[in-house]
């Protein structure tokens, strides 16, 4: 019988690969073989060609400076000191005349309108609602102010007059220019003693009887008491037309009072004849 034909299949076990496929797979080794070849050249290169680290040494002069913190991060605000209260500051008994003080600066460098408890409290160093101790309200304390201002110029007439107390008519003078001398050293306060900002000085009673305490010293240095309001009168007078600037007497704030002085003397040796 004839033999059969036995038909191989390329790619079996056992059987050598056809040289086609042979072919092709050395090409695909080849090609792969080299890319690798390539990129780990260009690594190499560019690694070559970074710029190499330069060691510090340790005995290095310069230190690199300080890299500058984030600009978002917050400076600390300064801390303001809290504000301390002087020694001495105003309590109990001095409470009251420390509110006046406060009072008087602001009449004499503002007007009557720019004077309030609050302000005079400020003045004072104390708080808000401490002059209400002493004062109801902003007439209480004008009134205080008044009152303390004809007490003071009660004493001063006073103890002018006390030196000539056998002789009126220069008890009268002497009285006459320490009167002016008050008015021109305080001015603020003597516009307030008898202008019209105390809307009721009769509510007050303090200053209703200081008021007239000065009254009455004044008329019993004369038995006339027609005579002494006169007198009274040209006191005032000429003490608020000095401290209104419109009689200048010369000579300075030092000789206003022995130049009123001489006026008032004059005036009163006028008046000899009339029963001083």
């Amino acid at each position: 019988m004839p033999q059969a034909k036995v038909i191989k299949f390329p790619g079996r076990p056992g059987k050598a690969p056809p040289k086609k496929a042979a072919k092709k797979s050395t090409k695909k080794t080849a090609k792969k073989a080299a890319k690798k070849v390539t990129k780990k050249t260009v690594k190499k290169t560019v690694k070559s060609a970074a710029p190499k680290k330069v060691s510090k040494s340790k005995g290095s002069a310069k230190r690199a400076a300080p890299k500058p913190k984030a600009a978002a991060q917050k400076t600390a605000a300064p801390k303001v000191p809290a504000l301390k209260k002087p020694k001495g500051q105003y309590h109990h008994g001095n409470l009251r005349a420390a509110l006046i003080d406060g009072a008087l600066i602001v009449l004499e460098n503002h007007c009557v309108e720019a004077l309030s408890l609050r302000e005079a409290a400020r003045r004072a160093g104390v708080s808000q609602t401490a002059p209400y101790r002493h004062f109801k309200d902003k007439q209480a304390l004008l009134a205080a102010v008044a009152g303390d201002g004809f007490q003071m110029l009660l004493e001063d007439i006073k103890s002018a007059s006390v030196p000539y107390e056998d002789d009126p008519a220069e008890a009268i003078t002497a009285m006459g220019a320490a009167y002016i001398h008050f008015a021109t050293d305080q001015p603020a306060r003597f516009r307030l003693m008898f202008g019209r900002d105390i809307l009721d000085r009769h509510k007050y009673e303090a200053l209703d009887n200081v008021t007239e305490e000065l009254s009455n010293a004044i008329g019993r240095m004369l038995p006339n008491p027609a005579l002494g309001l006169g007198l009274w009168s040209a006191m005032h007078g000429l003490a608020w037309l000095l401290i209104e600037g419109v009689v200048d007497m010369g000579g300075g704030k030092g000789a206003i009072t022995s130049r009123a002085e001489i006026v008032l003397r004059s005036l009163v040796r006028e008046l000899e004849g009339v029963n001083l």
